[in-house]
């Protein structure tokens, strides 16, 4: 009985697992636009955003993408525009980069240029 019973639900099982399936790439991107509307010094046009947790592994729920701190964002694709200049008095947020090569490796971390042909001020946002 417990056989036969096994077989009847392992579709229903198999379908529970593949719906809880994070794609990198696929089921982490959050898609952002500045609304056409909107008088904003930064704007966004067709950003994609993929996300991470601390350890880079994709985060997502309920397949879509979820947003976890600490964790990671990867700009996939689209453009940011600053239309205007922006005065910066002290840092809310500061970032972290890296390139995904040997020689180049982290640009900046927390805030702080690695890289002696970029300054600070790219890297923190008021």
């Amino acid at each position: 009985m417990n056989c036969c019973l096994f077989f009847f639900l392992s579709p229903f099982l198999f379908i529970q697992i593949a719906s809880i399936k994070c794609t990198d790439g696929l089921h982490n991107v959050i898609s952002l636009h500045t609304l056409p509307t909107a008088d904003s010094v930064i704007q966004v046009n067709d950003l994609k955003v993929a996300t991470y947790d601390k350890m880079r592994i994709p985060s997502c729920k309920n397949g879509k993408p979820e947003l976890s701190f600490p964790g990671f964002l990867k700009i996939i694709d689209g453009e940011i525009t600053v239309k205007d200049d922006i005065t910066i008095d002290f840092p809310i947020l500061s970032l972290s980069a890296e390139h995904n090569s040997f020689f180049i490796g982290e640009v900046c971390k927390d805030g702080k240029s690695e890289n002696p042909f970029v300054d600070d001020e790219y890297w923190y946002v008021v």
